[in-house]
C-alpha cells in the first residue's frame, strides 16, 4: 500500500532546481524491476521517489543506491525507525537550542 505524503507534488517540483518527470518514471520502473531480496516497495508513489530523488540532487545513480540502503536498514535494523518518541526526556539534551 503507497503512503500518502501531505504535500503537493506540483508546487515541490517547480521549486525545484534540478527536476525531471521521466527521471520520476524511470525511477518507478526501476523499483518494479527488482529483486524482492532489495526489500524496496514495488508500489512507491511519485511522492516517495520525488523525495529521494531532491536529497540526491537528481542523481539517478546515487538516488538508487539511497532508496536500496533505505529499505535495506529499515528490513535490517527496525530499532531505527520503530517507536520512536522525539520528545522523550532522553532526547532533549539533542534538541535543545545551542
Amino acid at each position: 500500500m503507497p503512503v500518502e505524503l501531505e504535500f503537493d507534488y506540483n508546487a515541490a517540483t517547480a521549486a525545484m532546481d534540478i527536476f525531471s518527470q521521466d527521471d520520476i518514471n524511470l525511477l518507478k520502473q526501476w523499483t518494479q524491476k527488482l529483486d524482492k531480496s532489495k526489500y524496496v516497495p514495488k508500489d512507491l508513489s511519485d511522492k516517495q521517489l520525488l523525495l529521494f530523488y531532491n536529497a540526491c540532487y537528481g542523481d539517478l545513480d546515487k538516488t538508487k543506491t539511497c532508496i536500496e540502503k533505505y529499505y535495506s536498514f529499515r528490513k535490517n535494523a527496525p530499532e531505527f525507525f520503530d517507536t520512536r518518541i522525539l520528545n522523550s526526556e532522553e532526547l532533549w539534551p539533542s534538541t535543545e537550542a545551542l
